[in-house]
């Protein structure tokens, strides 16, 4: 497999494609609850975020090896990930519930639901905000935000792996861990009476963790796994028979990583307007509160197609601004920032040993006159 160092442009494609995709199934999704019950190609939909989560563990494991330590690993995540999560709850919290609300606002501020609102800043995903889209469908602010513990879970289980030396070096490891994982989670799920039977309603978090994994494992054997693109056709006639059986469902994150990673490593021209920047994180955090705003102020038109169409336009604008005003320039100074942090944790270290060496030192002996 050539990995063109992650800079395939199939990659930049991709990550568009899936967020405009979780874009458009939202629009549906937050419209009409009722319409969608009967919506063709249901189950299908849903495979646009176990692909996104292989995405995401394929070019985190590049990431990863190119990190000197765990410290400046977790610190390149929260870099990219933190800044403008922080300013789409912001900018959710303080202008959009704002205006929206149907409370006086010193209600709105008073409320309970308004202070728990910014454990979203930390990965505890909270949905509402007082007096905002009460009267939609779906009453979340920002219906996307769900998947945000999930991506910390596979940061969490990238570093173990790291830790236990699994990646990137004993790769055969690896792939024992998560080919255990892949058997152990249907026998759980069996005995707790929890089992994935269908993906008509959403696509459970564990199974999102999994395909991370499946990204990382295609990553580490690299060297060795053929990509053809009538594998990948197998893959995805796999994964759209297995996802209609309910312990099938389980085995499909592997052909979904393939197909995956096939469709990034493909490399199409570049068009300047898309390449000039990475606006798929943007659109993944505006898109519902936008959404939401357009079903909320036009409540005569709550169809999918009409949300598309009225949502699109702010929805970039906004992509461009978190991309531009936000995104880029933290990351353009990430060194500076991965050197603060490990300035600052150095220090702390140091303080706390030497509080804990004086603590546990023991006593001087007497002085003898």
């Amino acid at each position: 497999m050539r990995l063109y160092n992650n800079r395939s442009s199939g990659f930049d494609y991709l990550r568009l494609g899936l967020s405009l995709a979780v874009f458009i199934w939202h629009c549906f999704v937050l419209s009409s609850l009722t319409k969608l019950r009967n919506t063709p190609f249901l189950e299908e939909v849903h495979m646009i975020l176990p692909m996104f989560f292989a995405l995401s563990g394929f070019l985190v494991s590049g990431s990863m090896l190119r990190t000197k330590t765990i410290r400046e690993f977790i610190t390149l995540r929260a870099v990219r990930i933190m800044p403008a999560l922080a300013a789409e709850v912001l900018l959710s919290a303080f202008l959009i519930g704002t205006i929206m609300t149907i409370l006086p606002l010193k209600s709105y501020f008073q409320d309970d639901l308004f202070r728990v609102y910014f454990w979203n800043l930390v990965g505890h995903v909270q949905f509402l905000l007082p007096g905002v889209f009460t009267s939609n469908p779906l009453p979340l602010v920002n219906i996307s935000l769900w998947t945000i513990p999930y991506e910390l879970y596979c940061y969490l289980a990238i570093v173990i792996l790291w830790m236990v030396g699994a990646v990137p070096h004993r790769k055969w490891l690896l792939l024992a861990l998560v080919i255990t994982a892949q058997l152990a989670l249907p026998i759980r799920d069996a005995e707790t009476d929890n089992l994935i039977r269908t993906w008509a309603s959403n696509v459970p978090g564990r199974f999102l963790v999994l395909s991370f994994l499946y990204g990382v494992v295609i990553y580490a054997f690299a060297e060795v796994i053929v990509m053809r693109w009538w594998m990948a056709v197998v893959a995805a006639a796999m994964c759209a028979i297995m996802m209609h059986w309910a312990i099938a469902i389980y085995f499909m994150a592997f052909p979904a990583a393939y197909l995956t990673v096939f469709l990034g490593l493909t490399n199409p021209p570049r068009i300047p307007v898309l390449m000039d920047g990475d606006y798929s994180y943007g659109i993944y955090l505006y898109a519902g509160p936008i959404q939401q705003m357009v079903i909320d102020l036009f409540p005569a038109h709550r169809n999918g197609l009409f949300v598309m169409a009225v949502a699109i336009l702010p929805i970039c604008l906004f992509a461009a601004f978190s991309w531009h005003v936000i995104e880029k320039p933290v990351l353009g100074r990430r060194k500076s920032v991965i050197a603060a942090v490990m300035r600052t944790t150095d220090q702390l270290v140091s303080a706390f040993r030497r509080l804990t060496g004086r603590r546990h030192a023991p006593a001087a002996p007497p002085t003898q006159d």
